[in-house]
Protein backbone atom coordinates (compact mmCIF):
# COMPACT_ATOMS: atom_id res chain seq x y z
CA UNK A 1 0.00 0.00 0.00
CA UNK A 2 1.62 3.33 -1.15
CA UNK A 3 1.78 6.31 0.92
CA UNK A 4 -1.19 8.07 -0.26
CA UNK A 5 -2.80 4.75 -0.10
CA UNK A 6 -1.87 4.45 3.70
CA UNK A 7 -3.72 7.80 4.38
CA UNK A 8 -6.61 7.40 2.35
CA UNK A 9 -7.46 3.98 4.36
CA UNK A 10 -6.56 5.22 8.10
CA UNK A 11 -9.04 8.19 7.09
CA UNK A 12 -11.81 5.92 5.56
CA UNK A 13 -11.02 3.63 8.75
CA UNK A 14 -11.23 6.79 11.19
CA UNK A 15 -14.64 8.22 10.18
CA UNK A 16 -16.00 5.01 11.87
CA UNK A 17 -14.34 5.59 14.70
CA UNK A 18 -14.58 9.92 15.62
CA UNK A 19 -17.54 11.67 15.55
CA UNK A 20 -15.74 14.33 13.65
CA UNK A 21 -12.71 13.69 10.87
CA UNK A 22 -11.20 15.57 8.20
CA UNK A 23 -8.18 15.79 6.17
CA UNK A 24 -5.33 17.58 5.88
CA UNK A 25 -5.14 20.51 3.30
CA UNK A 26 -2.46 20.15 1.09
CA UNK A 27 -0.57 22.92 3.16
CA UNK A 28 -1.20 21.49 6.45
CA UNK A 29 0.11 18.02 5.16
CA UNK A 30 2.92 19.62 3.45
CA UNK A 31 4.13 22.42 6.00
CA UNK A 32 2.58 20.83 9.38
CA UNK A 33 3.11 17.50 8.76
CA UNK A 34 -0.28 15.73 9.35
CA UNK A 35 -2.63 14.16 7.30
CA UNK A 36 -6.18 13.80 9.21
CA UNK A 37 -7.91 14.99 12.22
CA UNK A 38 -9.82 12.92 14.21
CA UNK A 39 -11.62 14.63 17.14
CA UNK A 40 -8.97 17.48 17.16
CA UNK A 41 -5.95 14.45 17.44
CA UNK A 42 -3.89 15.21 14.26
CA UNK A 43 -2.20 12.09 12.67
CA UNK A 44 0.56 11.95 10.17
CA UNK A 45 -0.09 8.50 8.38
CA UNK A 46 3.10 6.15 7.43
CA UNK A 47 2.97 3.70 5.04
CA UNK A 48 4.95 0.84 4.96
CA UNK A 49 9.08 1.37 3.54
CA UNK A 50 11.83 -0.33 2.41
CA UNK A 51 14.84 -0.08 2.98
CA UNK A 52 15.91 0.33 -0.64
CA UNK A 53 13.45 1.68 -3.89
CA UNK A 54 14.62 -1.80 -5.31
CA UNK A 55 14.06 -3.88 -3.00
CA UNK A 56 10.86 -5.78 -4.01
CA UNK A 57 9.53 -6.40 -0.11
CA UNK A 58 8.50 -4.10 2.14
CA UNK A 59 10.62 -4.67 5.27
CA UNK A 60 10.44 -3.93 9.26
CA UNK A 61 12.07 -0.52 9.30
CA UNK A 62 10.83 2.76 9.70
CA UNK A 63 12.58 5.98 8.23
CA UNK A 64 12.50 8.84 10.48
CA UNK A 65 12.98 12.55 9.21
CA UNK A 66 15.04 14.81 10.73
CA UNK A 67 14.92 17.70 7.71
CA UNK A 68 13.02 16.95 4.39
CA UNK A 69 14.11 16.99 0.80
CA UNK A 70 13.79 20.62 0.86
CA UNK A 71 16.16 21.28 4.69
CA UNK A 72 12.77 22.29 6.48
CA UNK A 73 11.72 20.53 9.32
CA UNK A 74 11.21 16.93 8.92
CA UNK A 75 7.91 15.01 9.94
CA UNK A 76 9.58 14.36 13.66
CA UNK A 77 9.17 17.58 14.22
CA UNK A 78 5.67 18.64 12.88
CA UNK A 79 2.99 19.45 14.17
CA UNK A 80 1.10 15.82 14.31
CA UNK A 81 -0.14 14.50 17.85
CA UNK A 82 0.33 11.09 16.36
CA UNK A 83 1.98 9.50 13.72
CA UNK A 84 -0.15 6.20 11.80
CA UNK A 85 2.13 3.58 11.09
CA UNK A 86 0.79 0.88 8.49
CA UNK A 87 2.23 -2.32 9.28
CA UNK A 88 0.79 -5.30 7.62
CA UNK A 89 -3.30 -5.16 7.93
CA UNK A 90 -3.31 -2.56 11.38
CA UNK A 91 -2.23 0.95 11.66
CA UNK A 92 0.22 1.09 14.70
CA UNK A 93 -0.23 4.60 16.83
CA UNK A 94 2.83 6.06 18.36
CA UNK A 95 2.96 9.63 20.09
CA UNK A 96 4.98 11.81 17.71
CA UNK A 97 6.77 13.96 20.51
CA UNK A 98 7.81 9.99 22.27
CA UNK A 99 8.79 8.93 18.69
CA UNK A 100 11.23 12.14 18.16
CA UNK A 101 12.90 11.57 21.73
CA UNK A 102 13.56 8.15 20.70
CA UNK A 103 15.02 8.98 17.59
CA UNK A 104 17.31 10.90 19.11
CA UNK A 105 18.36 8.44 22.02
CA UNK A 106 19.07 5.94 19.71
CA UNK A 107 20.99 7.93 17.07
CA UNK A 108 24.59 6.59 17.41
CA UNK A 109 26.00 9.58 16.14
CA UNK A 110 25.79 13.10 14.76
CA UNK A 111 27.33 12.37 11.70
CA UNK A 112 25.81 12.75 8.73
CA UNK A 113 26.48 9.53 5.99
CA UNK A 114 26.01 9.34 2.60
CA UNK A 115 25.07 5.75 3.29
CA UNK A 116 22.71 3.81 4.88
CA UNK A 117 23.29 2.14 8.16
CA UNK A 118 21.08 1.47 11.28
CA UNK A 119 20.33 4.13 13.80
CA UNK A 120 22.97 7.06 12.19
CA UNK A 121 21.96 10.16 10.29
CA UNK A 122 21.79 9.67 6.58
CA UNK A 123 21.05 12.07 3.64
CA UNK A 124 20.65 11.27 0.13
CA UNK A 125 23.08 12.09 -2.59
CA UNK A 126 22.35 16.36 -4.03
CA UNK A 127 19.19 16.30 -1.35
CA UNK A 128 18.72 18.12 1.53
CA UNK A 129 17.00 15.79 3.42
CA UNK A 130 17.96 13.67 7.03
CA UNK A 131 16.83 10.75 8.49
CA UNK A 132 17.70 7.62 9.80
CA UNK A 133 15.97 4.04 9.52
CA UNK A 134 15.22 2.41 12.35
CA UNK A 135 13.84 -1.42 12.78
CA UNK A 136 10.22 -1.40 14.12
CA UNK A 137 11.34 -2.90 17.24
CA UNK A 138 13.40 -0.36 18.35
CA UNK A 139 9.84 1.77 18.43
CA UNK A 140 7.37 -0.85 19.00
CA UNK A 141 7.15 -0.06 22.78
CA UNK A 142 5.71 3.33 21.96
CA UNK A 143 2.62 2.02 20.31
CA UNK A 144 -0.30 3.49 22.18
CA UNK A 145 -3.24 2.07 19.77
CA UNK A 146 -3.56 -0.54 17.24
CA UNK A 147 -6.34 0.37 14.33
CA UNK A 148 -7.25 -2.39 12.29
CA UNK A 149 -7.86 -1.68 8.59
CA UNK A 150 -11.21 -2.25 7.93
CA UNK A 151 -11.96 -5.87 6.19
CA UNK A 152 -9.05 -7.39 8.31
CA UNK A 153 -10.26 -10.87 8.84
Amino acid sequence: MTGLEAERAFFERMQKECKEVTRAEKKENQDKKYDVICDGVKYDVKGQKRLNREDTAYSDIVWLEFKNVRGDDGWLKGESDKIAFLRNKNFLIVDRVKLRDRARSLCKNLTILPWKEHARLYQRRGRKDIMMYVNFSDIEDLVEKTVEIEGND
